[in-house]
């Protein structure tokens, strides 16, 4: 495996409610696994744990750190200290954005047809998709044509996703979005994005930077296959990486929340340089992947202001029991955010009203 640098590589290469929160089940999803993440929340005897009081640890943001070194890694949302998309992928994202229309159950093109947003990850993805999804509902943005699913589940790693011998609780994740999609009234057929924000369960097990963000970044990039296989007019994944860590005493604490944004770019220079099974371009061979970007960048040194946004990360922002899944503070401040994108950037034009 290899964590993709913008020089040379490091290695070889290769808003849940607040009574769900507090029962921990998964809101309008019957015999789903408990809405957990870290094996320390799924011990019910597992006291309550004060958080880490580690306002800053000290990182800058991916999208500030510029031609700085973080452990031999540049800065750069694309790399090279630049958070610009390259403008050969560019185009190809903007020929996969015309490529989205509204589809009927069976992926024929209809003037009543939806288009369908598709969340996958872990408990904290899935959370934060919902308070997108009540924000979205009320905005006067989103095209009537797009439906956003949560697809995301507790307890469903980045391995549970990209593997079949890591399953959590013996759940196939992929067969649940199936029944979340027949709830909502679509098929994969009308699947023609996604936002994914994976993280691997008991990270450190995997080793140090850069081995554990190896690890994450191959299993994202088989996650996308996947994904590619099972929707056939899947056009983009937009990717993010975690929110602040410092206030958690274990799990996906700091740095490896941090570090979870090079395994995401990775991914994304893997295609942009070329990478045969992440192909999205008809023209250089069989097609294995949508075309990959950025999603929003969701990570601020805690209380340490953004320079771009001005975004911080609070302690009440963090549940109080782990400091690391997003309070209802939290989860709203990322669905604002993914609202924000979707209905802003450039990379998501198909999401908003014509």
């Amino acid at each position: 495996m290899t964590l993709i640098a913008q020089t040379i590589p490091l290695a070889q290469p290769s808003s849940l409610q607040a009574a769900s929160s507090a029962t921990g089940k998964s809101q309008n999803q019957e015999n789903e696994p408990a809405d957990l993440y870290s094996k320390d929340l799924s011990k019910k005897s597992q006291a309550k744990r004060a958080l880490v009081a580690n306002i800053s640890v000290g990182f800058k943001p991916l999208t500030e750190l510029g031609n700085g070194d973080y452990k031999g890694q540049k800065g750069g949302l694309y790399g090279n200290g630049s958070n610009d998309l390259p403008p050969r992928h560019r185009a190809l994202l903007q020929q996969k954005m015309a490529e989205i229309k509204p589809l009927d159950h069976k992926g024929m093109p209809a003037a009543d047809g939806k288009v369908v947003l598709l969340t996958l990850g872990m408990s904290n993805t899935s959370q934060e998709a919902r308070s997108f999804i009540q924000l979205a509902a009320g905005s006067s943005e989103m095209s009537p044509h797009v439906i956003v699913v949560d697809g995301a589940q507790g307890a469903q790693g980045s391995m549970q996703w990209s593997t079949t011998t890591n399953r959590s609780m013996d759940v196939d994740p992929w067969e649940i979005v199936e029944k979340r999609l027949q709830q909502k009234g679509v098929s994969a057929n009308q699947v023609q994005a996604v936002w994914l924000k994976a993280a691997l369960m008991g990270v450190a097990k995997y080793g140090l930077f850069p081995k554990h963000a190896e690890v994450l970044q191959e299993s994202i990039s088989t996650t996308i296959q996947i994904a590619h296989k099972r929707y056939p007019n899947l056009k983009v994944a937009y990717l993010s990486s975690r929110i602040y860590g410092g206030y958690s005493p274990g799990g996906n604490r700091e740095p490896f929340a941090y570090e979870s944004a090079f395994s995401v770019r990775g991914v994304i220079l893997k295609q942009i340089r070329g990478d045969k099974e992440l192909n999205c371009n008809p023209s250089q061979g069989p097609v294995k992947a949508p075309v990959i970007v950025w999603g929003p960048y969701l990570w601020a040194d805690g209380m340490t202001p953004r320079q771009s946004d001005g975004l911080i990360w609070k302690p009440s922002d963090l549940r109080s029991d782990d400091g690391m899944h997003p309070s209802d503070d939290g989860q709203q401040k990322v669905g604002e955010m993914l609202l924000d994108f979707f209905s802003n950037d450039a990379t998501a034009a198909w999401f908003r009203r014509s």
